[in-house]
């Protein structure tokens, strides 16, 4: 049987009778809400699940939101719904040195439970050497767009503890193969693509992966010698 509403707790509700005569509702707010692992670019919830609704099985959602120290605005990053019977959620892909709140709340067929209190985790600082940045090989450049196409080396597990957001790419040219120097700027890195224009007159390049932070911390360079991986 189901009665058309209820107001349970000052939340008007709708709700399934069973045949005891109990009334199902809306789930109540996670509990016992933990932060562990935080490193530069991640941090692991855990939580408790509170009473169901007596309407079967619940989900959780995780919203978390990017707060910005220099304005009054806040920017929602993630709004994630977790498989059921999850209890934990990673958030990964995240600023370093930054504050983050997050809260949680849970749902079932009635509807949504009230979110819990924010939490507030602040990510650590990156200290990063040259053994935890990748090593990239080079695939291509493409002369008609300007655009260095590449990849990282398979298997290199450096980058699960790095935020890519965090990476730039070092230019080193030279005109004979043996003096070389560095670009202005360590380049911006989209999708394993940077814009730039390779000068005739320096075709021999070396490339490596940096901190955009620290950009004279680097990882091993790559050679790219005259006339190869053009298209």
């Amino acid at each position: 049987n189901i009665a058309k509403s209820s107001t349970f707790l000052g939340w008007e509700n709708t709700v399934r009778t069973s045949q005891s005569g109990f009334r199902s509702r809306k789930p109540e707010t996670p509990y016992d809400i933990r932060v562990s692992e935080i490193t530069s670019s991640s941090f692991k919830i855990q939580f408790s699940p509170s009473f169901d609704g007596g309407a079967g099985p619940q989900r959780f959602l995780v919203e978390v939101i990017l707060h910005d120290k220099n304005t009054t605005f806040n920017t929602t990053i993630i709004n994630q719904e977790l498989p059921y019977n999850t209890h934990e959620y990673i958030v990964k892909d995240l600023n370093e040195s930054s504050l983050y709140m997050f809260r949680i709340k849970s749902k079932n067929i009635h509807g949504d439970s009230p979110w819990s209190i924010e939490t507030a985790v602040q990510t650590m600082e990156s200290i990063i050497t040259s053994d935890d940045l990748p090593q990239l090989r080079v695939i291509s450049y493409n002369t008609k767009e300007n655009i260095l196409h590449f990849d990282y080396l398979p298997g290199d597990e450096r980058l699960i503890k790095i935020n890519h957001q965090q990476l730039c790419l070092n230019i080193r040219q030279s005109k004979d193969g043996n003096i070389y120097q560095s670009i202005d700027q360590c380049l911006t890195i989209d999708n394993n693509r940077v814009k730039w224009i390779i000068e005739k007159e320096f075709p021999y390049l070396k490339l490596s992966i940096c901190s955009r932070k620290y950009h004279h911390i680097c990882g091993q360079e790559t050679e790219m010698k005259e006339g190869g991986y053009f298209i």
